[in-house]
């Protein structure tokens, strides 16, 4: 189960049609590494991480995160990323995510 930010975006997305799970299994990058993903529709391999943690703020954190996004690219993932400034309109990063989901299956040639 996710925390309460990461249900808030997921029960948006779910509002505006998006199939999102919360979650998302461990899925094994190009270097090795393991990771979970906070939101995710898998079949069309698209991500919402949603970064509160003050590192991800931090030089290190940022970095650390645009590394594990280029791993996922790899892998054909697509990963938005919402920071707490983004929550602060949740219905506009929503609608914002959503547009991008359905982005993402026009580009595969997907139904949304």
């Amino acid at each position: 189960m996710g925390s309460h930010p990461e249900l808030m975006v997921a029960e948006g997305l779910r509002r505006r049609g998006v199939p999102v799970v919360t979650q998302h299994a461990d899925l094994v990058l190009p270097n090795g590494r393991s990771i979970r993903l906070d939101l995710a529709v898998p079949d069309v391999r698209w991500a919402v991480e949603i970064d509160l943690h003050p590192d991800h703020l931090l030089l290190q954190g940022t970095s650390s995160d645009k590394q594990r996004d280029r791993q996922c690219h790899r892998i054909g993932w697509e990963v938005e990323r919402v920071t707490e400034l983004d929550l602060i309109d949740l219905e506009g990063i929503c609608d914002e995510l959503a547009e991008l989901y359905r982005v993402r299956c026009r580009d595969l040639g997907r139904a949304a």
